[in-house]
């Protein structure tokens, strides 16, 4: 599960969990106007590990759990106050065939199996390919 990590910011200090499967249009607007990025935008915002970009969302975060959220509190903290902390992605392709104990001495998998490490860490969690961002502190 994806997380919003909130330290020494009161009175938001604390852990919301999230999904960003979706947002309603007037969260895209919200996040407009506090970062001026459009939706097309945001991968490379956090590919460039851009701060507006982790204040709006902990804003619509804070917001979607209930939150009345003065954004001037969180703008005045400092950096690193604020983190986003994404889950792993899971793959959710079939499982790998268990090897044989008989097999032929063949150790190298087959052909059509993935010799990749797993989601590549370069993706957008907007786009759920697995990125983690956390601020240095």
């Amino acid at each position: 599960m994806d997380k919003l990590v909130i330290e020494g910011i009161p009175p938001y200090d604390g852990t919301y969990e999230f999904t960003l499967d979706g947002f309603t249009n007037r969260e895209l607007h919200r996040i407009k106007k506090l970062t001026g990025l459009r939706a097309g935008e945001f991968e490379d915002a956090f590919s460039a590990l851009d701060n507006d970009m982790v204040v709006a969302l902990a804003v619509v975060i804070l917001e979607r759990s209930g939150q009345t959220v003065k954004d001037d509190i969180l703008w005045d903290a400092e950096a690193g106050d604020i983190r986003l902390e994404f889950g792993e992605v899971e793959d959710s392709g079939p499982p790998a065939p268990a090897e044989s104990p008989a097999s032929s001495g063949d150790s190298s998998p087959p052909a059509s199996e993935s010799q990749g490490n797993g989601p590549s860490p370069t993706g957008s969690p907007l786009l759920d390919t697995g990125v983690t961002y956390a601020h240095p502190t």
